[in-house]
């Protein structure tokens, strides 16, 4: 049987830099509750309206303190104002200032009256859509908030935009219309956000996945997991568990946070996660058991779980423990396809009486067999003889098959490729577990690219202290190979200096030129 395994460079260097530099754990401070302070404020698309009618209008002025959903209330008294059609708006944000971009559209006026016969309301007749994905028109329609056979003007359709906006579904939402012998035909046009914001339950033990996914359907129709990064669905979701658990008696709370991880790659957004909490009296984790395991690591993993006996339950924390802590025991014996399957947690029956409240978890463990190294073989390496490849390496055949060596000696062969200037080096690892033999063979397909040269050293935003501090210290000169292992322990250096600053640090690479550069942000 093979298995492939591929390793991205970039991805992998980048983690690390952010790593090093303090900013790719997982924030600190939840973006969505900052307070930030308004630095810039820039308007596209006014024509008749001025930008200081459109300032007062939505309440602004640079240097007050807002966050994110003082944005969504600014856009709305937009909207209600009936100065304009549409209205997006863009943010970023440095440290605690924050750049806002509006791009609006200001409302069609009305048609002129024929006089001298009085105005005449047209009906809707028809309420059209494009764009939709994952709404259906009725549904969509229905969330509009229009009747058909109703009377209808701007202002109304106005309304509809914005109710359609609210409901989450909708990152963009525009309308036009058409009028005929006193009826109207409404045509909105929509840009639904993705759906690729994960909702994790934590300690909701006492329903299973489907039960769920079942409940939150009833708030969130079509629901499989995951929803867009928008705030309404976080609330549909805390209502929909909230009932779930009213429905069984279950006298708990709910309460759900936003969880950052780092980037996987410059430029890429940053991933979040809703986490949903049940709250309410503490629930100690009294027993953990692993079916399926040997007697012998079933002692070593009872002892490595120690930590997590008698505290506070947490789904999350117990699934990276397995994967941080428990994985590795196997795979430094050799187990290299053991796995955990099927974890879950139950009630204490009550046996335990210092376990008050208390429940078991259980992880059931598909242990497989014990493998020893077989071969490895080397395809595409043009920089290093396989001779070499093999003592970075740092294993020989015939020995137990350690999942942390081998890991730790691809790790190696990276870092000597990254350390000449090799940053777009992709390994392809294929491995086939011969059963037959219990051998575990490797072939590892290299594709280096091409080498990078040190470019530039960029420095923003520092004080002239901060430039002399940075470029008094940097040794690697311009045109020499790029060393990512230098980069790195440059990095480590500064951010230990409790001198000054700590900038971020990120690579900037030209592959016209075929340089790398640093650039250094404070």
């Amino acid at each position: 049987m093979r298995e492939r395994m591929n390793f991205s460079l970039i991805s992998a260097l980048f983690v690390s830099l952010i790593l090093l530099t303090g900013s790719g754990a997982r924030a600190q401070q939840d973006p969505e509750t900052q307070t930030f302070r308004l630095n810039k404020l820039d308007i596209i698309g006014l024509q008749k309206v001025s930008r200081e009618k459109f300032i007062e209008v939505g309440g602004l002025q640079l240097g007050q303190s807002l966050k994110f959903a003082d944005l969504k209330t600014v856009a709305n008294k937009l909207y209600e104002s009936n100065l304009f059609a549409r209205v997006k708006y863009r943010y970023s944000w440095d440290g605690e200032n924050l750049d806002v971009i509006f791009e609006i559209e200001e409302s069609k006026p009305p048609e002129p009256s024929p006089a001298p016969a009085a105005p005449k309301i047209p009906a809707l007749s028809k309420i059209e859509f494009s764009g939709l994905q994952r709404l259906d028109q009725a549904t969509a329609a229905n969330a509009s908030g229009l009747q058909l056979g109703a009377t209808i003007d701007q202002k109304q359709l106005n309304a509809a935009s914005k109710r359609l906006a609210d409901t989450g579904y909708f990152s963009e939402v525009n309308y036009s219309y058409r009028e005929k012998d006193g009826q109207m035909v409404a045509l909105f046009e929509v840009t639904e956000f993705k759906w690729d914001t994960p909702c994790l339950f934590d300690n909701f033990i006492w329903f299973d996945a489907q039960e769920l996914r079942d409940a939150v359907r009833k708030q969130i129709p079509g629901f499989d997991g995951a929803v867009a990064d928008h705030e309404v669905f976080p609330r549909k979701i805390k209502t929909a568990l909230e009932e779930l658990l009213r429905q069984r008696g279950i006298q708990r709370g709910v309460n759900f946070m936003v969880s950052v991880g780092s980037l996987d790659a410059p430029n890429s957004r940053i991933q979040k996660e809703f986490v949903f909490i049940s709250t309410g009296a503490p629930m100690p984790v009294c027993k953990v058991s692993f079916p399926g395991a040997s007697a012998a690591l079933e002692k070593q993993m009872q002892g490595g779980v120690k930590p997590l006996v008698n505290v506070d339950y947490s789904g999350q924390q117990f699934a990276q423990y397995i994967e941080n802590t428990l994985l590795p025991i196997y795979r430094e014996r050799g187990y290299l396809r053991a796995k955990f399957t099927d974890m879950s947690a139950q009630p204490d029956a009550g046996a335990n009486k210092k376990c008050k409240g208390g429940i078991n978890v259980s992880a059931r463990v598909e242990e497989g067999p014990v493998y020893k190294l077989g071969k490895f073989e080397w395809v595409g390496s043009q920089s290093f003889e396989a001779s070499t490849m093999q003592d970075l390496f740092g294993m020989k055949a015939g020995t137990t098959a350690n999942g942390a060596k081998i890991d730790k000696g691809l790790n190696a062969i990276k870092t000597a490729y990254l350390n000449q200037g090799y940053l777009d080096l992709k390994l392809t690892i294929e491995t086939d577990f011969d059963e037959a033999s219990g051998a575990a063979n490797y072939r590892v397909v290299v594709a280096e690219g091409k080498p990078f040269q040190m470019g530039e050293v960029v420095i923003k935003n520092a004080s002239e202290n901060e430039e002399k501090r940075i470029r008094g210290k940097w040794q690697l000169a311009r045109g020499a190979v790029f060393n990512l292992g230098y980069v790195k322990e440059f990095i480590k250096k500064l951010s230990e200096d409790r001198s000054g600053r700590t900038p971020r640090v990120q690579l900037q690479t030209d592959r016209a030129k075929q340089t790398a550069s640093v650039l250094f942000t404070y």
